[in-house]
């Protein structure tokens, strides 16, 4: 016959610091765990995620939305169209044509200009948005350029001294049936 074993709590912790323990536990982590849930959730309910562009040469993109976060990138190409996904205080979170992510300053943002990116391996820039009209450039990817127009087919934008049309579907930096006048 096997010896039964009887298992107690250890009487090193009296009951009632021991029921104080728990009291506090339940009562601090809630609260704090709802503020700050409560807080995202303001800052994700009432944002409208909007392109942008890069306002400076060099931006440093962090992991988080402070100085004290590491840095993950540099930019280092003024005009880079970004989509402004998420903001808390003075940081804005944003995603980049490849799907990267991270926090910039506010400030290292603007968006009254809006430009876009070049997506596909190569592209043709014509003289009118129609694909009989003059060719006047091939784009490389990765080619930035500021949007004059854009319909739901074509975009006219400025590549340094080009200014042309060319098909939207090679281009990243708007929303799907966006419209640029």
């Amino acid at each position: 016959m096997k010896p039964i074993y009887h298992i107690t709590l250890p009487t090193i912790l009296p009951p009632i610091l021991l029921i104080g323990l728990i009291c506090l536990i339940l009562t601090v982590t809630p609260a704090t765990i709802a503020s700050a849930q409560e807080t995202s959730a303001q800052e994700n309910d009432t944002f409208i995620p909007y392109f942008a562009s890069l306002r400076y040469h060099k931006t440093f993109v962090r992991s988080g939305p402070g100085r004290n976060y590491p840095v993950l990138f540099v930019y280092n190409q003024e005009h880079l169209p970004l989509e402004i996904i998420n903001k808390l205080d003075d940081w804005l979170q944003i995603r980049d044509w490849t799907g990267d992510q991270g926090w910039i300053l506010r400030n290292q943002a603007r968006s009254r200009q809006r430009y876009g990116i070049v997506v596909l391996e190569e592209i043709s820039m014509y003289q009118q948005a129609d694909k009989t009209s003059r060719k006047i450039a091939r784009l490389a990817y990765e080619i930035v350029g500021k949007i004059t127009q854009c319909g739901l087919q074509w975009c006219e934008i400025d590549v340094g001294e080009k200014k042309g049309w060319i098909r939207r579907a090679g281009l990243w930096g708007l929303y799907p049936n966006e419209i640029i006048d």
